[in-house]
């Protein structure tokens, strides 16, 4: 078997992330493959050329009508993460018309796609990489009186709650559970940031609301500066695509506060009613009616709750050690569970039974 990936090197954001992770499991499972950056150019020269037995696209909706059109791969696949609750039918034809199948990271996305798809939809969970591996073991941020949260945004709208979570710190900063040197850490791309630099949400807040920019930490130190600088993650999203950023905080042993919104419920527990508390180190955030998003013109999605944020950093703050103890002990079963070399393999397992019984769908 022979697969060529089609993603970004260079841009940040999700893509680059899942696509050398795809990159990163078939290398691990000794399937021959080859990696074309679609963000430098357009490789054709590579082993297996354009007539590959699979070929994968990550990317954009465009990039659907611009790449892999004239490759002649046995099949052809375009990895769509949707972030809202349906996908345009002319997304669907499209990649239906150009002999596309879709690939999904989790079962909800796959249930929007299937909405409006013509061919068949495959699940390829989210990943993590073998920096991973062990990292639940090394040092975490020290146990003293302040607490650090850490937010990770890739966009200027409100998708990710982002605008929730900042009331929600003003509420935080007010109850007896707040400590001086407690901070919020938003971080993002260097465009994501200074966009919310410039909000006056951001302007409302003192100094324990920190942006960072840049994406700048290299994959394979990101383990570790999770467990050393912070002392939860807290992802109040509203939809979400890949989501990313909780699967690897679990992964690494570091807690987690977030809606089991979309993307999440692939791996987010479902947790007592009462505290929200998943007892792996998880604190679940519920979902409100659907109001319209900031930044995201004529679209709704479900909303969340600053007092409840506020409530689950709170109860936080007063079982932090213990919440810290049961994240370390489900990271390994979590690890292993979402290993890129398993899910990919998981895909190419699904693949081969179709070929050897004749049901390529």
């Amino acid at each position: 078997m022979n697969v060529r990936i089609y993603g970004p090197q260079r841009s940040p954001g999700s893509f680059r992330v899942v696509a050398r992770g795809f990159v990163d499991g078939l290398a691990a499972l000794g399937v021959d493959h080859w990696f074309c950056p679609t963000d430098i150019a357009f490789d054709e020269d590579g082993p297996g050329g354009g007539s590959a037995d699979i070929g994968v696209l990550f990317g954009l909706p465009q990039h659907v009508n611009a790449t892999m059109l004239h490759t002649a791969h046995k099949r052809k696949f375009f990895m769509y993460a949707p972030n809202q609750m349906q996908i345009s039918a002319d997304l669907a034809l499209g990649v239906h018309n150009n002999g596309f199948q879709f690939l999904a990271p989790s079962e909800w996305a796959a249930s929007v796609i299937r909405l409006a798809a013509k061919n068949p939809v495959y699940v390829v969970r989210h990943g993590v990489g073998s920096a991973f591996k062990d990292s639940w073991k090394g040092p975490r941020k020290p146990g003293d009186a302040s607490t650090t949260f850490l937010h990770v945004t890739s966009t200027a709208s409100d998708r990710k709650g982002t605008l929730a979570l900042l009331a929600a710190w003003r509420l935080f900063q007010a109850s007896k559970e707040y400590r001086d040197g407690d901070k919020l850490v938003i971080y993002g791309d260097s465009i994501t940031s200074e966009a919310w630099r410039q909000t006056g949400e951001i302007a409302a807040c003192d100094q324990s609301v920190q942006v960072i920019s840049g994406f700048k930490i290299p994959p394979q130190h990101w383990p570790s500066y999770l467990r050393t600088q912070y002392d939860c993650v807290i992802q109040p999203s509203r939809c979400e695509g890949f989501g990313l950023v909780p699967l690897e905080a679990m992964c690494c042993g570091v807690p987690v506060i977030a809606t089991r919104a979309t993307g999440h419920t692939e791996f987010l527990p479902e947790a007592d009613a009462a505290s929200g508390d998943a007892g792996c180190g998880n604190i679940n955030l519920t979902v409100g009616p659907e109001a319209p998003v900031r930044g995201e013109f004529g679209l709704a999605m479900p909303s969340v709750d600053p007092v409840e944020i506020s409530l689950a950093m709170r109860y936080f703050k007063d079982e932090q050690l213990h919440i810290k103890d049961k994240a370390d002990a489900w990271a390994e079963s979590t690890y292993t569970q979402f290993t890129w070399e398993r899910v990919v393999g998981d895909w190419l397992k699904t693949l081969e039974k179709e070929n050897a019984d004749g049901s390529v769908r």
